[in-house]
């Protein structure tokens, strides 16, 4: 389970750089999102005990949403 969230972190994290270099900015920022949720699956952020690690994963998650957000702005 883990080998295949890595591999599906890795091509969404490729696939978001070539739709930001694209200028799909829309595509890139859910890209990156999905990045961070593959990598809260693949290190179980979900089930930890620690309430810092879980807050780290949604502010990844709001991060991208922000970039997305900003990067619209600039248009």
């Amino acid at each position: 389970m883990r080998l295949l969230c890595v591999y599906l972190t890795a091509s969404f994290f490729f696939s978001g750089l070539q739709h930001w270099r694209g200028g799909e900015l829309l595509r890139a920022g859910i890209d990156f999102s999905l990045v961070i949720s593959y990598l809260g699956l693949a290190f179980g952020w979900h089930n930890h005990k620690s309430k810092v690690v879980r807050v780290l994963a949604w502010v990844g998650i709001a991060a991208a949403v922000i970039f997305l957000a900003l990067s619209k702005l600039a248009e």
